[in-house]
């Protein structure tokens, strides 16, 4: 019994020598099995679609990079009187940089009229397929990454990379998306400007209108005491104010009398009773009330200011109209990629050939096993 189970062990076994023998045998079933997925390997490595991979590196705006639209906001607070932070308005432009970057609805918008789309699906007509190639050069072709300070302290900027079928095609759309998102951050941040440019606009031309309106009803009013008080004096028949003042209280109501003839529109006003002014008689009344007529209205300083400001602002504006500055300085600029990513042609060939190898081999070997399994039943 014991014996038997020895042969048995025997049976199942294929020595070294054998197995050599028997490959040596079966040689051209290797051959063809192994030419087949060779063959195979081949059809995928040269019909697969290349790509290629361009990256970029992108840093936050320098003031030299800036300059043009710094020097108009340097402007604009002279205009005002306040002082620029450079650093607030750079740090600004690159983080809606960075914000736009992540924002898959610009990518979609960008990438569904870019070139390398057109390339993509130009033979394709179903739309399914042309939503699931827009989708992966959304979500998958372009990489955006931040650098990792807990594993290298000392990297700086912001990576960007982008991969398509040619290396042209990639460097080209890389940089044309750098672009298409640096002109959206910087038409936000300019238009967020605008908004406050045109509300200190606003706010100036209303304080220039609010001054002009008040002069306007002091002169006014003025004209309005003035001629009230010489209707009195023509009825009193008081043509000159000569009564001689001997005592305070004559001096009192001729100070008073005279300084009715000063406007303020306060409520405590005392415009409104011109009960002493009258006294000054009607040849100083009507020359009064002559040159007021005929004296156009003298403004303050401050109406002045104002006026140079708009002026200044409006030229301003001229200068808005064409700025255009990038949200972002390139510490190394979207390269041509020279080394393809995939297919690697030599590496499939490889793996072809030892596959169609191990897979030979099994067979043969399966097949002489289960052939020693039907002759020992």
């Amino acid at each position: 019994m014991e014996q038997q189970k020895v042969q048995n062990y025997k049976d199942d076994e294929i020595d070294l020598i054998e197995l050599v023998s028997l490959l040596w045998k079966k040689k051209l079933t290797i051959l063809i099995i192994t030419t087949i997925c060779v063959l195979i390997a081949a059809g995928y490595a040269f019909t697969a679609k290349e790509r290629w991979t361009s990256k970029a590196v992108v840093l936050t705006p320098t003031t030299i990079s800036l300059e043009k639209y710094l020097n108009i906001r340097r402007e604009y607070q002279r205009i005002l009187g306040g002082n620029l932070d450079t650093h607030v308005i750079a740090n600004n432009l690159f983080s809606k940089f960075n914000e736009q970057l992540y924002s898959l609805d610009n990518r979609e918008n960008f990438f569904s009229t870019a070139k390398v789309y057109q390339y993509e699906v130009t033979k394709i007509t179903d739309e399914k397929t042309k939503k699931e190639i827009l989708n992966d050069l959304v979500t998958k072709d372009i990489v955006v990454s931040k650098p990792d300070l807990k594993k290298d302290p000392d990297t700086i900027g912001l990576s960007i990379s982008f991969s398509a079928q040619t290396p042209n095609l990639a460097q080209t759309t890389l940089k044309q998306f750098i672009k298409s998102i640096s002109q959206q951050a910087f038409a936000f941040n300019l238009a967020s400007f605008l908004i406050e440019y045109n509300e200190t606009i606003s706010n100036l031309k209303f304080e220039k209108d609010k001054i002009e309106r008040n002069l306007k009803v002091q002169k006014q009013l003025r004209l309005e005491n003035l001629g009230k008080a010489l209707e009195i004096a023509k009825e009193a028949n008081i043509k000159n104010f000569s009564r001689e003042v001997n005592d305070t209280s004559d001096l009192s109501i001729l100070a008073l009398a005279r300084s009715d003839t000063t406007i303020s529109l306060s409520d405590d006003s005392r415009l409104g009773d011109n009960t002493y002014l009258f006294m000054l008689g009607e040849k100083y009344l009507k020359a009064q009330l002559d040159i007021t007529n005929q004296t156009k209205i003298i403004y303050p300083p401050r109406y002045y200011e104002i006026q140079t400001q708009l002026d200044q602002l409006e030229q301003l504006a001229q200068k808005l109209k064409n700025i255009k500055e990038d949200a972002f300085t390139y510490l190394s600029s979207p390269d041509y990629p020279v080394v393809k990513d995939r297919p690697n042609r030599i590496i499939i060939l490889i793996i072809g050939l030892c596959l169609g190898l191990v897979v030979s081999i099994c067979i043969i070997i399966m097949t002489k096993i289960l052939n020693r399994y039907k002759k020992n039943d």
